[in-house]
């Protein structure tokens, strides 16, 4: 489970949009993708903010005295053949008569942003979206799993390698943390969710449809040469 995502980003004075407590107009294929079934989740995110108000991830007093002043900009672009976030703009804005300097940038976390907000801007059905899964990206919004539920499985372990590479997590640790997995039986888990199909790249599906497409040429030439 992620801690982090518990604190709203507007309850800390940052503006994301899109925001997931807005009605949320997302369209897979338009705006918008389907990271797995129960998740949809806009392409382009812009978040903004204080940057002293980053939850858990940078507290004040770590940073420069004039940092406590900083606004931060940053974007963030879905690539599907990825499968993940990338940050492709992001910036500093100083009040007063302060400046920006090349010290103070290197204060901006962007990956820990990423991770922070992300979610927040994503359409969830916690009807498809299995409990494991459900925990994983939005703690605190389900009941505890139990039962049957409670039994991770390999698909659990795909859905959460998936989620967790989207929002530029450690996947195999988002995986051993949210499954009560070792680390190296996390791994081997996960190994195995790739061998049995359900990690498959964008990459390899194109290539697995050549193949396809490939043969099913060859099956028709077969067809219309008699020898």
């Amino acid at each position: 489970m992620r801690t982090t995502l518990m604190t709203d980003p507007a309850k800390s004075g940052w503006k994301v949009s899109p925001h997931a407590a807005d009605n949320l107009n997302l369209f897979p294929g338009m705006n918008a993708v389907e990271l797995t079934p129960g998740v949809v989740a806009p392409l382009t995110v812009t978040a903004t903010g204080p940057l002293k108000n980053i939850p858990t991830l940078r507290r004040a007093d770590e940073l420069s005295g004039d940092s406590l002043h900083a606004n931060v900009y940053i974007e963030m672009n879905y690539n599907e053949d990825l499968g993940q976030y990338l940050v492709q703009d992001i910036g500093m804005r100083m009040n007063g008569e302060l400046e920006v300097t090349t010290v103070r940038l290197r204060e901006i976390p962007p990956l820990r942003i990423a991770r922070w907000v992300l979610p927040w801007t994503f359409k969830i059905d916690n009807k498809e979206l299995d409990a494991h899964p459900a925990a994983f990206i939005t703690p605190g919004s389900i009941g505890k799993v139990t039962g049957e539920s409670a039994k991770p499985t390999l698909a659990d372990a795909a859905v959460i390698y998936r989620l967790a590479t989207a929002i530029r997590e450690t996947a195999p640790n988002a995986v051993a943390a949210s499954l009560g997995l070792a680390p190296r039986t996390a791994v081997y888990w996960i190994a195995r969710a790739r061998e049995e199909g359900y990690l498959q790249t964008r990459a390899e599906a194109r290539e697995e449809q050549r193949r396809d497409e490939l043969e099913l040429l060859r099956d028709l030439q077969a067809e219309q040469d008699p020898r």
